[in-house]
C-alpha cells in the first residue's frame, strides 16, 4: 500500500514537471524524497529501507522505459496525472482519479492506470491478463465519466512500473458495469 501510494505520487510529479526536470531531481535526491514521503504517510521505520528500495526500483524502471517516456511525453495534448473527476451516474455521485490521461496525435484519449503489483513467478503474461480482467470494469467506468466531458475514441491501459509491463485495449461503451 505504501509503495503504491508513493510510486503514484512520484509519477504524478514526473507528469507535472516533465521528463528532463524530473530526471535531474530524481538523480539528485530520490532517496530523501522517497523516505520523507513514506514516513509522512505512516510507514513503520523498520519497513522503510525495503519500501524505499521498491519505490526506487519502480521509478528507475520507468526512467529506463521507452513506453514510460511516451506516457509522459510533453507533446501530448490535454495531459494530466492524478486527475480527479466526478459525475452522476445512475443517480449516484461517482468520484474517480485517473492516474494518467492524454490525447495522442491521432486524437485518441488514453486513460492509463498504474499498478504497483509485483509478480515474482514465471508466468508474467498470465498475471497481466488476470489484471486486465480484474481492472477492466474500473477503467471502463473512468472512460465513461471522461466521455461525458469530451466524447472521443478512447484506449484504456494498465502500466506496471516494477515490470515495465503494459496492457492496452479499446474502450467500448458496452464494457461499462451496470
Amino acid at each position: 500500500k505504501y509503495i503504491g501510494t508513493v510510486t503514484h505520487d512520484i509519477l504524478q510529479l514526473l507528469g507535472d514537471i516533465g521528463w528532463p526536470q524530473f530526471t535531474e531531481l530524481w538523480q539528485a535526491s530520490h532517496q530523501q524524497m522517497v523516505s520523507r514521503r513514506l514516513l509522512a504517510i505512516g510507514i513503520e521505520p523498520e519497513n522503510l529501507t525495503q519500501a524505499n528500495q521498491k519505490v526506487a526500483q519502480a521509478i528507475d524502471t520507468v526512467l529506463q522505459s521507452s513506453r514510460a517516456q511516451w506516457l509522459f511525453d510533453n507533446e501530448h495534448r490535454d495531459a494530466h496525472s492524478e486527475l480527479p473527476l466526478s459525475a452522476i451516474l445512475d443517480g449516484e455521485t461517482v468520484n474517480v482519479i485517473l492516474d494518467r490521461t492524454f490525447s495522442d496525435t491521432e486524437g485518441v484519449r488514453w486513460i492509463i492506470d498504474f499498478k504497483t503489483s509485483e509478480h515474482l513467478e514465471a508466468d508474467l503474461a498470465g498475471f497481466l491478463d488476470i489484471q486486465v480482467e480484474r481492472y477492466q470494469p474500473q477503467l471502463a467506468r473512468y472512460a465513461e465519466i471522461y466521455s461525458l466531458i469530451k466524447p472521443m475514441p478512447t484506449k484504456l491501459a494498465l502500466y506496471f512500473p516494477l515490470h515495465d509491463a503494459w496492457r492496452e485495449w479499446d474502450f467500448e461503451q458496452s464494457e461499462v458495469p451496470r
